[in-house]
């Protein structure tokens, strides 16, 4: 499939490798969407020429975005979360509490670069996460998630559950 924008001189094109002796007549090169020259698409060597396809301003970016990145590097942050009677987590930590601690830290951290691929943390104890900057720009953290609080139970027995209701009533009654 090849694609012309009339603004525009050249013209590019998709190259779906699975028609018929795809490789037999194949004399082009490619480059992927992470900047690498490749001759072939089954291959996985490559030229990177990404410096050469970003201009300036990117580049300076790029910068900005390793210097931020490097004040994360051997990171440990230390979240006291309620437990459960148990010693189980209660509840779950999330993005918003990792970078609620990185704050009380000191440390600005977007919501947006933290990294929790199978989701929330649900247990107590040390936990790696991933920040990313970029997609060349990766640091490693060390979340320590420790028990703080035994949360109070939401459910209460039944026995309670009347008393507090005709207490309720009580006060209705009285208030009338």
């Amino acid at each position: 499939l090849n694609y012309i924008h009339p603004e525009y001189k050249g013209k590019f094109g998709l190259i779906a490798p699975y028609s018929k002796d795809f490789c037999k007549t194949c004399n082009r090169l490619r480059v992927t969407s992470r900047g690498d020259l490749r001759l072939c698409l089954f291959g996985n060597t490559g030229i990177s020429i990404r410096h050469l396809l970003q201009n300036d301003k990117q580049k300076e970016e790029l910068v900005i975005l390793k210097e931020q990145a490097s004040k994360f590097e051997n990171l440990m942050l230390t979240i006291k979360a309620n437990i459960t009677e148990d010693g189980n987590l209660y509840g779950s930590i999330g993005t918003i509490d990792i970078a609620n601690s990185a704050a009380e830290n000191g440390l600005e951290l977007e919501r947006s670069v933290i990294n929790l691929p199978d989701g929330p943390i649900k247990t107590i104890g040390m936990h790696e996460v991933s920040l990313v900057f970029h997609s060349d720009i990766k640091v490693q953290i060390n979340v320590n998630v420790v028990g703080g609080e035994v949360a109070i139970k939401n459910t209460l027995d039944s026995e309670e559950e009347i008393d507090n209701i005709e207490e309720e009533k009580e006060i209705i009654q009285e208030s009338e």
